[in-house]
């Protein structure tokens, strides 16, 4: 599919593997889902990618790190599949504006949305935060996004740990 040019595309539920720069410089898609079975993305597999990655796969191995490498996507969309998100499976995604977090995340590494310089909202349906053991997100996303949480959580958010650092909670 590399180069290729749609808008939208849908990797099913049966699909376990997204090769190895698959996706490359389809930089006209403006939605890429991710089903329940994928468990391993290849090298920069998204790279130049842009527009919304929603994902709702359950499992992620350590070739997450590098499959999202250089995309461009603006808002990420963590679905009801995913538990936790490792070290470093956003990184370097400058241009996400925007992230939502399903109920069902449980952990986030540290360093998972480390140089994503441009969040600024974040929208967390968890009403136990997701633990983490450190910094989540870039000085910028601290300093100047908004995290937007369930009302009944807003006082576990302000004392969590990755949480505790935003400036502005809702």
């Amino acid at each position: 599919f590399a180069g290729s040019s749609f808008a939208k595309a849908t990797i099913g539920d049966q699909v376990n593997t997204v090769g190895a720069r698959a996706f490359s410089g389809c930089n006209t898609l403006t939605s890429i889902t991710l089903g329940k079975g994928v468990t391993t993305i290849g090298e920069r597999a998204f790279e130049g990618c842009t527009g919304e990655l929603v994902i709702n796969c359950a499992a992620q191995d350590d070739s997450w790190t590098s499959g999202f490498v250089g995309s461009g996507f603006t808002k990420i969309t963590i679905g009801e599949g995913v538990s936790e998100l490792k070290y470093l499976v956003f990184s370097n995604c400058k241009s996400v504006k925007e992230l939502v977090l399903s109920e069902s995340v449980k952990k986030i590494v540290a360093g998972a949305f480390v140089d994503c310089n441009s969040i600024e909202k974040v929208v967390t349906y968890a009403v136990q935060p997701p633990r983490t053991d450190g910094y989540i997100f870039s000085d910028y996303t601290y300093e100047n996004g908004v995290l937007y949480v369930p009302q009944s959580s807003l006082e576990k958010y302000q004392v969590m740990m990755g949480w505790y650092w935003f400036y502005n909670i809702k």
